[in-house]
């Protein structure tokens, strides 16, 4: 039997939040006693020989002292940064990149062709950043085109061979993406940082992006405030994921009920997802449209949760509208905490969305934040 039954009448209340150098090193110069007594004492305007002597000594033992604070400040970032390295391996603990690295160190080189258990680490360590490099010991291309394809995400020029420098900088990301927080601990000294940049941020943005997570990766390249840090943040943006259902259960077509959003919102650029849930948590299909739309799916009957959100930007599936979403459970008793409906077979329910800018009766959803909404039901 069809029939169009109104399941509720939802007015939806939407509201974006707004989210709300350098140092100066001085040095003294350190100016021989009497220098500028005899400065002093000049009636021409011009400094007399022992004059001049005395201000050139000056001016070299100045240089010499800024020369070896700079050498000093250069071998202290250089022992900073192996202290890193060694507490990146340490936490690490994998023999593979130890023994790559030490491989490397040794005079090592890799380029296409070359064989061995240092290019097989090479190609675990790409492989557990997420690349589908095979590992089977011989460099290809493939290889390096997965290496050069994670240098331009972390902004590196690429490499037709490698070498302990170029692994090097596999490995702060690896504990980025092994353990974030151990890598907090330890990563800081490594990055070039001052009062207002952050390389590291720059570094977690990069990571975050390759992983899919743009949101978090548009956030961590704003905070960093580093390099090209606006376009890459703005490259975080993707494009709209399509319209109407994007996902459907493979488990769950039926033509035994329509389910069928109306929605109503005065604003085409403002995205909504749809996501149904059966009563114990699996996922039966996920839609999306923009504007005023109409969207329909066939399920089986049964008892179904809903849950949607809205934005202006979104960060693909993982991340959604990010923090500047509305983000929402449906509730389907006014006076109760009902978050699930029964839609029996043989019929065609309708859901209406009223997007406005006022909360509306009689039913309205329960409002939630973005990471409360992004676990499962």
């Amino acid at each position: 039997m069809n029939r169009s039954i109104q399941l509720a009448h939802m007015e939806v209340f939407y509201m974006r939040k707004i989210l709300a150098a350098s140092v100066s090193l001085v040095l003294a110069l350190a100016l021989l006693p009497g220098a500028a007594l005899a400065a002093g004492n000049t009636t021409s305007g011009f400094l007399g020989s022992k004059d001049k002597e005395t201000t050139q000594s000056a001016a070299q033992i100045a240089s010499s002292a800024s020369s070896d604070k700079k050498d000093d400040e250069a071998a202290q970032k250089a022992k900073e940064k192996a202290q890193a390295l060694e507490d990146t391996l340490k936490a690490l603990n994998n023999d593979v990149y130890s023994n790559t690295l030490k491989a490397l160190k040794n005079g090592e080189v890799l380029s296409e062709g070359s064989t061995g258990d240092t290019a097989a680490g090479v190609q675990q360590t790409l492989a557990d950043l997420g690349y589908p490099v095979e590992i089977n010991g011989v460099i290809g291309p493939d290889t390096i085109e997965y290496l050069n394809s994670f240098f331009g995400v972390l902004g590196i020029a690429p490499v037709q061979s490698i070498d302990a420098n170029a692994y090097e900088q596999l490995l702060p990301p690896i504990l980025i993406v092994a353990n974030q927080t151990e890598a907090d601990k330890i990563l800081d000294k490594y990055y070039e940082t001052t009062k207002d940049t952050s390389q590291y941020a720059y570094m977690k943005a990069c990571i975050y992006y390759l992983q899919g997570k743009y949101y978090n990766a548009k956030e961590s390249f704003e905070k960093s405030k580093y390099g090209n840090y606006k376009e890459r943040a703005e490259a975080c943006i993707q494009p709209w994921p399509g319209y109407g259902e994007l996902w459907h259960n493979d488990y769950m077509y039926s033509g035994e009920m329509l389910l069928t959003f109306v929605v109503n919102s005065p604003n085409e650029e403002r995205g909504m997802l749809f996501m149904v849930y059966t009563d114990d948590g699996i996922l039966a299909s996920v839609m999306f449209v923009t504007g005023t739309s109409t969207i329909s799916t066939y399920l089986p009957g049964g008892i179904y949760r809903i849950k949607n959100a809205s934005g202006y930007e979104w960060y693909g599936m993982d991340q959604t509208f990010g923090r500047n979403g509305s983000y929402e459970y449906m509730k389907f008793n006014e006076f109760e905490d009902v978050y699930r409906t029964d839609l029996p077979a043989g019929y065609e329910w309708q859901i209406t969305v009223n997007a406005t800018e006022i909360v509306g009766s009689p039913v309205d959803p329960e409002q939630t934040d973005w990471g409360s909404w992004s676990e499962n039901l």
